[in-house]
């Protein structure tokens, strides 16, 4: 081989070990960095409605009738007392329901309350007793419950005494007239000339006198002229239960 020829060959290996060497030659190293995948985007949240009040309930038309009864303070049914010997008692039912009874009566043209309490039974009705003229009605209660005026009126007398307790007299109309007695205690500061209202309460139910007796109303209805010396003890006694229907 001539010198020449052997250059050739060096010149031509050099070369192909020059090639291999670049072709082998790695891309720039990633392998040790941390490829951590980015977060992927969290939907937003759906958003709330805002909230739609409902609509307000209509309120019943009650009609006057109706809403004048929803709003009265008078008991809409009445019993007689049981275990009790009740004289003069009005018609009742065998479970003591009295019949026929209603809130109200009028008398004379004025609306009153037939048993102006809070609660209570009939303990006595209007008539002889115990050889006696019992001149009204007594609802009885073993708790201290609310008296309420029959009727609007004007107070005529609020005394003490022996025979009726804690009293008053109220004038409900010209000529109609009711009396309260045996009053625990009087409401307010109310004096004679003092009006009042059908409902208002006018005192607590009681068992004043100056001898014992059971908690009760002694309530009477009184009608006439007012005398001037003889007071209510001149009015004529009614008995109410007289103008419920059918008694």
């Amino acid at each position: 081989m001539s010198f020449q020829n052997f250059q050739q060959l060096v010149l031509v290996s050099t070369l192909a070990l020059c090639l291999a060497a670049c072709s082998t030659q790695s891309s720039p190293n990633t392998t040790n960095e941390t490829n951590t995948p980015a977060p992927t985007p969290r939907e937003p949240a759906p958003e709330t409605p805002p909230a739609i009040a409902a609509p307000p309930s209509p309120k019943p038309d009650l009609g006057p009738a109706s809403e004048a009864a929803s709003q009265s303070v008078f008991p809409t049914v009445m019993f007689l007392c049981p275990r009790m010997t009740v004289s003069n008692a009005p018609t009742a039912g065998p479970d003591l329901k009295i019949s026929h009874y209603q809130p109200t009566v009028t008398i004379n043209g004025v609306t009153l309350a037939v048993a102006p309490v809070e609660a209570g039974c009939v303990s006595s009705g209007f008539g002889p007793r115990n050889g006696r003229a019992h001149k009204g009605i007594d609802l009885h209660s073993s708790e201290p419950v609310s008296v309420f005026a029959a009727a609007d009126g004007r107070i005529r007398e609020k005394i003490y005494r022996d025979d009726y307790g804690n009293m008053l007299v109220i004038q409900h109309a010209d000529g109609v007239f009711a009396r309260y007695a045996h009053l625990e205690s009087f409401a307010g500061d109310f004096r004679v000339g003092d009006t009042v209202e059908s409902g208002q309460v006018i005192g607590i139910m009681g068992n004043t006198a100056s001898y014992s007796i059971p908690r009760h109303l002694h309530f009477e209805v009184l009608t006439g002229e007012w005398g001037v010396m003889t007071g209510a003890f001149g009015l004529t006694p009614v008995d109410i239960f007289a103008h419920l229907p059918a008694n």
